[in-house]
């Protein structure tokens, strides 16, 4: 049994370095090189960040490894066959098989969302609902927002784009601590995550 730190670090692995660190790396080399070098140190740091994430973890959340195959395959291809639109078209795929997931979720009552993170947080059944529903929505803005800008701006407007789309992100998804604290159960901490984890490894 964990201690409640480990919470913290499947958080940290799974949200912010599997997710945000990757891109991350996307945007400095694209700075100090172009797209096609950005989008090959995308898909290497993706595949670094999902190794570091089982030898820290030693575990990998599935939706991690399904964003995180169709990023290292759409980055690798961009780069062989300098084709940028493949990176800039995966987004909105991303956005909207998730929108669609969730919303299949919603209908069905499936609470697929309380599926994903549900070894990080303990909340109420109601809690879990409205994540669902609030990240169902915000994934069918995102995917409808990074098309508008694909058909209609530049590969170097998309860029500046998508730095704003991270910072939206990582707000919105911070803003979320306010449902998991409201809908804590009794044995979660005060922005209910879980206090002890159990570990089978």
């Amino acid at each position: 049994m964990k201690k409640h730190s480990h919470i913290w670090k499947i958080l940290i692995f799974d949200m912010f370095i599997i997710e945000f660190g990757p891109v991350g790396v996307f945007f400095i080399v694209y700075h100090f090189s172009d797209f096609l070098t950005a989008a090959l140190a995308l898909g290497l740091s993706t595949l670094i960040a999902l190794i570091l994430s089982k030898i820290v973890n030693k575990r990998v959340p599935w939706f991690a490894i399904f964003s995180g195959s169709i990023t290292i395959l759409t980055s690798l291809l961009t780069f062989v066959y300098t084709a940028p639109w493949m990176l800039i078209l995966k987004d909105s795929i991303y956005y909207f098989l998730f929108a669609i997931f969730l919303g299949f979720s919603l209908w069905k009552g499936k609470n697929l969302f309380k599926s994903f993170f549900g070894h990080i947080f303990a909340m109420k059944e109601k809690g879990w609902k409205i994540l669902e529903s609030r990240w169902f929505f915000f994934f069918m803005l995102a995917g409808v927002s990074n098309e508008v800008v694909r058909v209609s701006l530049t590969v170097d407007q998309w860029v500046l784009y998508k730095q704003f789309v991270v910072v939206i992100f990582l707000l919105f998804g911070l803003y979320q601590f306010k449902i998991t604290s409201k809908y804590r159960l009794p044995e979660a901490d005060k922005l209910g995550l879980q206090k002890l984890f159990v570990h089978n490894h």
